[in-house]
């Protein structure tokens, strides 16, 4: 007999094989974290929402979970409610802080979950992250789990490969964003699929290649550096 947990209204299935999507209250979510004053992780939201002290071991069960909570999340980012606020979502920490006034340095700090906040002359950077602000200016920035959480009928990947594959590039990406975003705008691309990113490839080689009139070996050793790059990130 198949064995069903409940909590505080929500059902689910233990290692049911027909992943459902759980639908998170986002006000909820919204009232919780506002009232924190540092990155928290999405088991101890996950916790709040159930009032449980622990989670199921089951890993299909604990997928729904994590992909429900994550479709939520996204949601909320995009809801009105958050527009003065910054909603950080990673892995290990989640943060809900307000956005600084114009004219002061909006150069974020993950691991305190903070802007730096100091006086930027109208820019968006003060005069210390300014390095940093001219390179981030001037890099296309994407983030790589927005599309595949906000799509609920993704949660069936969790009984596929194809999961396994997303998750592998969206680790990559989290450690090599800066090394990402240089190769994504040598690429001139935002968030292409495995397709659009090969088809990408062959249109600069033939620009590039030194075989070719006007080529650039220096430049093709760029786009193939560049190239084996993104390809660990977008393998879907």
């Amino acid at each position: 007999m198949e064995r069903h947990y409940k909590w505080h209204g929500f059902a689910m299935a233990k290692c049911k094989k027909n992943l459902r999507l759980i639908n998170f209250d986002i006000n909820k979510i919204f009232k919780f974290l506002i009232t924190k004053t540092k990155p928290i992780s999405s088991v101890e939201l996950l916790k709040y929402l159930f009032q449980v002290s622990a989670l199921s071991e089951c890993g299909e069960e604990l997928y729904s979970l994590h992909f429900s909570l994550y479709h939520a999340l996204y949601k909320l980012k995009r809801d009105p409610q958050c527009a003065s606020f910054y909603l950080h979502l990673d892995m290990l920490r989640l943060r809900l802080v307000r956005v600084p006034h114009e004219g002061y340095c909006v150069y974020y700090f993950p691991d305190e979950g903070k802007f730096c906040a100091r006086y930027s002359k109208g820019e968006l950077f003060c005069d210390f992250h300014d390095l940093y602000g001219k390179k981030i200016k001037n890099v296309i920035t994407f983030d790589p789990m927005e599309d595949f959480y906000l799509n609920p009928e993704n949660i069936k990947f969790g009984e596929n490969e194809i999961l396994e594959k997303i998750q592998k590039g969206i680790i990559l990406y989290s450690l090599r964003k800066g090394v990402v975003d240089e190769a994504l705008e040598f690429f001139g691309l935002y968030n292409p699929s495995r397709v659009i990113l090969q088809k990408r490839y062959y249109e600069l080689a033939k620009k590039y290649h030194p075989d070719v009139m006007h080529g650039d070996e220096t430049m093709m050793k760029k786009l193939n550096h560049h190239y084996h790059i993104l390809r660990e990130i977008f393998m879907v």
